[in-house]
């Protein structure tokens, strides 16, 4: 294993294409694709599943990304020491977050800083909140955006949803949480924070859930919705595309919201490149929020 291997992998892994990661290496596809395959051998391990349209990462790649970052970075700021740069004319930022956020930051977030090479560069880490946390400690993430149970100061909050298909939705543009009794749905497994509020906030008003199925990705509960198998419980956000383009709808549950908000080491100091990505991040989540909540409304304030 060598450093240009890593970076290959590396590239590979956050353009989620050969193609893509090649043109930006600037090496052909074959001779990418033979390094990275140089590399699973020389780890007796598959990083990458090929498919017709790109690749996805297995659990070993998930992994070997996530410290790849963490030497490349290190590198990164070795490289800008030695030579006189400063953080703030180039750097690398990785940021965080979960399958269910993923899918509406992290490419609008690229998009914002789709700049010169000597400027930010982004790497993604996606993962649980235990995942997530643990990057965080160990420094191969930078900031995160979290999901937490109760709102605290300068975060977003976010209503949650009741997803069904339209023509089973309830009559009412909002219902309390009762209305979810013994009612079939596909929840997020546990640990979730989203299902530890929804299962705390119902054992408190003696209602009970029925989770029929336990499906760990957004897309695939909506798709479980679409076939009338369950109901879900997301966060606007998560379904806002499905519902204007599918026979989903959905029904705002009352009182029962999340917060997202940015987390990054509290002994480390925020440099100006985090500070810069971390406001990008509040800008286009807020962009994405439920238009059932008020405009501007933020929690602590």
């Amino acid at each position: 294993m060598d450093i240009r291997q890593i970076r290959y992998f590396t590239e590979v892994a956050l353009s989620r294409s050969f193609k893509g990661a090649a043109a930006r290496l600037n090496i052909s596809q074959s001779s990418l694709s033979r390094r990275v395959a140089d590399l699973e051998r020389s780890l007796d391990t598959v990083l990458l599943m090929r498919h017709p349209h790109g690749v996805s990462l297995t659990g070993g790649g998930q992994l070997f990304l996530e410290r790849a970052s963490a030497i490349l970075r290190e590198l990164d700021a070795i490289e800008a020491e030695v030579s006189g740069r400063t953080a703030s004319v180039a750097g690398v930022v990785t940021v965080g977050a979960s399958p269910t956020v993923s899918r509406v930051l992290l490419a609008p977030l690229a998009a914002t800083f789709e700049r010169p090479v000597e400027s930010i560069r982004l790497r993604f880490v996606e993962g649980t909140q235990s995942v997530l946390l643990e990057g965080l400690d160990a420094g191969r993430i930078d900031v995160a955006l979290m999901t937490t149970p109760e709102p605290v100061a300068n975060c977003l909050e976010e209503p949650l949803f009741l997803v069904s298909r339209k023509r089973e939705r309830p009559r009412r543009k909002a219902i309390p949480i009762t209305e979810l009794d013994r009612m079939p749905l596909v929840m997020f497994p546990r640990p979730s924070t989203n299902r530890d509020l929804i299962e705390r906030k119902a054992r408190d008003l003696g209602v009970t859930l029925q989770c029929r199925y336990e499906v760990s990705n957004s897309v695939v509960q909506i798709e479980f919705v679409r076939l009338g198998l369950a109901n879900s419980i997301l966060p606007y956000f998560a379904v806002a595309d499905h519902v204007t383009r599918s026979s989903l709808a959905v029904t705002r549950i009352k009182d029962l919201s999340l917060s997202q908000t940015l987390v990054w080491r509290s002994d480390r100091p925020q440099n100006a490149l985090v500070a810069e990505v971390a406001e990008a991040i509040r800008i286009i989540m807020r962009r994405r929020r439920s238009p059932h909540l008020g405009k501007g409304k933020r929690a602590g304030h």
